[in-house]
Formats: C-alpha cells, structure tokens, sequence
C-alpha cells in the first residue's frame, strides 16, 4: 500500500524469523540504495503476515497481523499517530 500517497508501494510484515512486526516505507528510486525507513510496530513470537488499514476509521493506518504458535490469532495494532501524508 502506498501509506504516504508519493507513488511507491510501502510495506507492512511479520519477520517471523526475527519476531518483530515492522513497518517500512519506501524512500524512492533515488534513495534505492539505501535503508528503508520503518518502525517496529511490535515485537511478537511468531509473526505471520501484516498489512496496513483503518480498522476504526479515524483516517491513520493501523496494521493487522497473523501470527501463529503460542500466540495463534488476528492483532490489530492501532496507530497512536497519524499517517504520514
């Protein structure tokens, strides 16, 4: 999803070997080479899969996860922030 409306796709993920929820956004082909700045939205056992939405429509991105094992279930994680625009 692009999270920030400038054109390029942005990302939401579960690493489930590290076990961390993060969230990185694309800094654009002229910063290809470099680090994508991100935030870990949350440190879990087993992460799965993640995506950005607006569950409670108050128009900042929230990111929803699978995760599995121990900690089997759906998450909402709720942004304390607005979006950035």
């Amino acid at each position: 999803m692009d999270v920030n409306d400038d054109g390029h796709w942005d990302i939401a993920t579960g690493w489930e070997e590290c076990g961390v929820i993060r969230s990185c956004i694309k800094p654009g082909p002229e910063k290809v080479a470099d680090r994508s700045p991100g935030v870990t939205v949350r440190e879990v056992k087993s992460p799965e899969d993640a995506v950005f939405v607006d569950l409670d429509a108050d128009g900042d991105l929230d990111v929803i996860t699978c995760e599995e094992r121990a900690n089997l279930g759906v998450f909402w994680y709720e942004n304390p922030t607005q979006s950035p625009k």
